[in-house]
């Protein structure tokens, strides 16, 4: 973290700049948080080892008690088979209970899996038990899919 400044007692006033860089070389070692559940992933017949966050930067900022993320930088799946980023005109966020909503989406290089280009995961809940749900995009208008997972 750096530029980190405001009132010690007061947590309301603390700001900040962070990066998180993360390798998680082994396939069955990725956070919950980053890891969507296998039964959205089953529903919807596809190869899981692509929906796993394996390598990457997280950018973010640090206002009052939250973590706001600002950036998904260079996070793939392994093999690069998919690219995450933080969806548009959402705000993502972790605060120091570990309460978040964080939205993403993925780009995918396999033919195959493009379909699935067409959601937003959304993460709400708990760090410690996070709900997933996948919003269906549509032209100017976000209508939810009934797929949902608690890990």
């Amino acid at each position: 973290m750096s530029k980190i400044y405001g009132e010690l007692e007061n947590v309301q006033t603390w700001q900040g700049e962070g990066i998180l860089q993360f390798l998680n070389a082994k396939k069955n070692n990725t956070h919950p948080l980053l890891t969507i559940p296998a039964e959205i992933i089953l529903r919807l017949g596809l190869d899981p080892n692509i929906f796993n966050p394996v390598t990457g930067t997280i950018l973010f900022n640090l206002s009052g008690d939250r973590f706001y993320l600002t950036r998904f930088k260079d996070v793939y799946s392994e093999g690069r088979g998919s690219k995450f980023y933080l969806a548009d005109g959402n705000q993502s966020w972790i605060d120091f209970d570990g309460n978040m909503s964080v939205q993403f989406r993925m780009k995918h290089y396999n033919l195959i899996f493009k379909l699935s280009e067409f959601f937003t995961i959304s993460v709400d809940g708990n760090i410690r038990k996070p709900r997933y749900t996948l919003n269906k995009q549509l032209k100017g208008n976000r209508s939810r899919v009934n797929v949902k997972g608690v890990i």
